[in-house]
């Protein structure tokens, strides 16, 4: 018997009505999904070196959903889709199937789906249901054309290759250059 799980990945910082930044639009819509089938999430993403996951898990669990996080500080799309694979492919329950409630916004699905599909196809009997989160912003135009252009890339083996054309919805870089006392003293990278 197949076994069903929601899976999340972590979305872009855009939430303007937050010093931070952090939005929750995908998280709350793996937690309705959650419930509706009664499942657990798993939450896969990078920013801020897996703060945000643990910041997502707090809510899912104020919820009253189980939850399970998978970080790769690689930070792209095909690195969170091979983590869900990996945490799957561990689990004894999944082993003989798995059926997988993928849960992203409409723009980023298509590459979203495609990856965990192909991915998944020699490692593990995986079904795909898309749950997709319609809620704004839209990222600019570049970034769906990045979209695009990431999804082709990864069908004709080049994912990776390319230099992002805009980093949209990531925190700024900032390297810790010394200490004093308990204040760490960063640079900014995005203006070096």
């Amino acid at each position: 018997m197949r076994r069903a799980i929601v899976a999340m990945l972590c979305g872009p910082h855009d939430n303007t009505s937050r010093e931070d930044g952090l939005s929750f639009r995908r998280i709350d819509k793996a937690i309705n999904v959650a419930k509706q089938f009664q499942l657990p999430i798993i939450i896969a993403g990078d920013a801020f070196q897996g703060t945000d996951l643990r910041a997502f898990e707090d809510r899912a669990c104020n919820n009253g959903v189980g939850c399970f996080r998978v970080y790769d500080a690689h930070a792209n799309t095909l690195a969170d889709v091979q983590g869900i694979i990996r945490f799957l492919r561990n689990d004894p329950e999944f082993q003989r199937g798995a059926y997988v409630h993928l849960v992203t916004d409409n723009w980023h699905m298509a590459r979203a789906a495609s990856m965990l599909m192909m991915e998944a196809q020699k490692k593990l009997d995986l079904h795909i249901r898309c749950e997709n989160v319609f809620q704004d912003p839209l990222p600019p135009q570049e970034v769906l054309d990045g979209e695009r252009q990431g999804l082709t890339d990864y069908l004709e083996g080049r994912y990776g290759q390319r230099a992002l054309a805009l980093s949209y919805g990531k925190p700024k870089p900032v390297i810790v250059v010394g200490c004093e006392g308990d204040t760490e003293l960063v640079t900014d990278l995005s203006v070096v």
